[in-house]
């Protein structure tokens, strides 16, 4: 049971954290994609393989982290 006022703080974080998590999940896309293409090319464990990953891990880091912030942002509104 949230409450009118309770509602309204939430939009704003909510909305907030959708553009983020948007945001986040694109890079996270094309980071896949250019793994897809350096692993195709190289056939190997290459430096182009190597830094898709990282980027892979970093977006998926960020979007983690991202998350908890959302729901430590929202926890004091909630009661």
């Amino acid at each position: 049971h949230i409450t009118l006022e309770q509602d309204a703080k939430l939009e704003e974080i909510e909305k907030r954290y959708r553009q983020r998590r948007q945001y986040l999940e694109e890079h996270l896309r094309l980071a896949n994609m250019e793994l897809a293409d350096a692993i195709k090319a190289d056939k190997a464990y290459s430096p182009r393989v190597q830094a898709a990953t990282d980027k892979i891990h970093m977006a998926m880091g960020e979007l983690q982290k991202s998350t908890l912030e959302h729901l430590f942002e929202m926890r004091p509104i909630l009661t």
